[in-house]
This record gives C-alpha cells, structure tokens and sequence, in this order.
C-alpha cells in the first residue's frame, strides 16, 4: 500500500475505481486493491492538471465499459490517469458509447493528440 499521505480527492477517485472495477469485473477472490505510490501518482498528476475527480471518474465509467479494455485487463486506474490524452480517451468513450476500436472515434482521438 502506498504509505505516503492520500487527499481526500485522491482517495475518492481511487476508492470509485475500486468499486466500480469490481462491480464489471469481480473480486476473483484475489486481494483487495491497494493505491500504490504509481496509482496515486498518476491520479495526483491528473487532478493537479485541472482535472475533477468527477472528470476522472467519467474517464474510470468510460474504461471499463470498453469491452476491449475489460476484456485484455486494461482497467487499472494507472492507465485510465496515465496521462490527459488517456483521460480524454475515457471520457470520450463514456459520453459516446462508443469502444476504442470504432474508427470514427479513433479518428477523432488521433486528431485531439
């Protein structure tokens, strides 16, 4: 677990992600999820751009209904907060509906990078 201090507005994205990863996804029975120093990090880069835990929370819904995502793994917090353009990635796909394999969008992604 990650030992240094947590905010109050990281704790909350990290903790959304957790319940809404196990919500699509499941325990499995594995351990629970730990905020890691990466996990923070990442989730403390995003919010100090600007970025609402609200926001990051639109990008962690938009993630995990990608069945592409959900289905390879790629779920974890440190990816969604990996960097704006992630975030923006997963907001999109939250508002649209839309996976990441619909050219429309990829298209629209590659224009915003």
């Amino acid at each position: 677990p990650y030992t240094n201090s947590i905010t109050s507005a990281e704790r909350e994205v990290f903790d959304y992600w957790v319940e809404q990863r196990d919500r699509v996804i499941g325990k499995n029975g594995g351990p629970a999820m730990q905020p890691t120093g990466k996990r923070v990090s990442k989730i403390r880069a995003r919010l100090g751009e600007g970025y609402s835990p609200d926001q990051l929370k639109d990008a962690v819904l938009g993630c995990l209904s990608n069945p592409f995502n959900v289905e390879r793994g790629y779920t974890d917090i440190e990816l969604i907060c990996r960097s704006q353009a992630k975030v923006e990635q997963y907001r999109a796909l939250k508002d649209t509906g839309k996976d990441d394999t619909d050219p429309e969008l990829l298209s629209d992604l590659q224009r915003c990078e």
